[in-house]
């Protein structure tokens, strides 16, 4: 068996945990079973410095937001899921009118492969399981 390291990052905090396995899919393995499983196993630790800003609100004595301010960075995760499922659906309707071609290359081709390589980079490989 090797023993590798596993790093443990969050917006905030990073961790390091080691594990012994005989591979490093293996070893991916066990960490995000240990984080599923026990995430207070993970010593956690601040990052040195400010981290980028990503929300300031105002809020009223009763706790009322009066005022919001989000980062770019933010508001497109927030909107990932709904961008993802957005994007899937596009890429259906092309991959059909693909199929009535005239095999000349179109924006609508090009169109699709864009659509396919962001939902590639945008979900996890098949064999994974999200946390």
């Amino acid at each position: 068996m090797t023993e590798y390291n596993a790093h443990f990052r969050t917006e905030g905090d990073y961790g390091l945990y080691h594990f012994e396995a005989d591979s490093p899919e293996q070893a991916l393995q066990l960490a995000r079973e240990l984080y599923e499983r026990n995430p207070f196993a993970i010593e956690f630790d601040p990052y040195d410095g400010p981290l980028p800003l990503d929300e300031i609100e105002i809020s009223g004595d009763e706790g009322d937001q009066l005022a919001v301010w989000q980062s770019d960075d933010l508001r497109l995760r927030l909107a990932a899921p709904e961008l993802l499922k957005a994007l899937e659906y596009c890429e259906r309707v092309l991959r059909d009118h693909e199929q009535y071609d005239d095999g000349e290359g179109s924006a609508e081709s090009e169109a699709a492969v864009m659509a396919r390589a962001a939902i590639a980079k945008a979900k996890p490989p098949a064999e994974e399981t999200t946390l």
